[in-house]
């Protein structure tokens, strides 16, 4: 059995949602100038939103965590789908 397809299906799910969440907050007027993780372990992005440049600074674990309930999420409804449930 491989897992090749199921990864591939995750990956572009994943990539919809990058894509939509960058056009909503386009949508609101933020921009996004840089991102960086120099050190690994905290994550940095240069923003400009409601005309005033900020930088955000996210723990990488705690984005790893996210992706992985967010992974979970997913592979639980495409499990409930799969078995009619949905």
């Amino acid at each position: 059995m491989s897992y090749r397809p199921m990864m591939d299906t995750i990956s572009m799910w994943a990539e919809r949602q990058h894509h939509e969440y960058r056009s909503q907050f386009g949508r609101i007027g933020g921009k996004i100038h840089s991102q960086q993780s120099p050190d690994g372990f905290l994550y940095r992005v240069m923003v400009t939103i409601r005309g005033r440049q900020e930088e955000c600074v996210y723990n990488v674990v705690h984005l790893k965590a996210e992706c992985q309930v967010r992974l979970n999420d997913f592979l639980y409804s495409a499990k409930q789908h799969a078995n009619g449930r949905a």
